[in-house]
């Protein structure tokens, strides 16, 4: 398996308006511009985001909500294998946000019920060919049909 570069851009609470993929692979920078507007989260310069198209994709990831405060979800893992592509996503513990020597801390004690977005960007290489796209989220192995290509 080769790994494969990738570049975390923002995690944390958000959504894609309109579109229920858990993955969207956006391979151009019209494809992004088409995006940014159904994009939801803790920020509003979407289109300002360093993607370098000319060797970059951007991965827009959708996943549950993190479940309290003092955890994020993040890429930890793209790999490629003949013409199979791994992408794996963990919930961490945000530093300083985490148990205490006496316990749970406030942060862990704030529900977050809203969904979880993740847009980080990728070497272009390692998605040409078509490859067949896994997405591994904690507990949830997302159907194939859930990952979209925007060109």
């Amino acid at each position: 398996m080769d790994r494969v570069a990738v570049r975390e851009l923002y995690s944390g609470g958000g959504a894609i308006v309109g579109r229920s993929e858990s993955l969207v692979v956006v391979h151009s920078a019209a494809a992004w511009q088409r995006m940014v507007p159904a994009l939801q989260g803790q920020r509003d310069d979407w289109a300002s985001l360093p993607i370098d198209w000319s060797k970059s994709v951007a991965l827009v990831i959708q996943a549950p909500p993190a479940g309290d405060a003092a955890h994020l979800f993040h890429v930890v893992d793209i790999s490629r294998s003949g013409n199979a592509l791994d992408i794996r996503v963990e919930l961490q513990a945000i530093p300083g946000r985490g148990p205490g020597p006496y316990g749970p801390t406030t942060w862990q004690a704030v529900p977050v019920l809203n969904p979880s977005l993740i847009v980080a960007s990728a070497d272009a290489a390692a998605f040409g060919g078509s490859p067949a796209t896994h997405l591994h989220l904690p507990g949830i192995d997302p159907p194939d049909t859930s990952i979209a290509h925007e060109r």
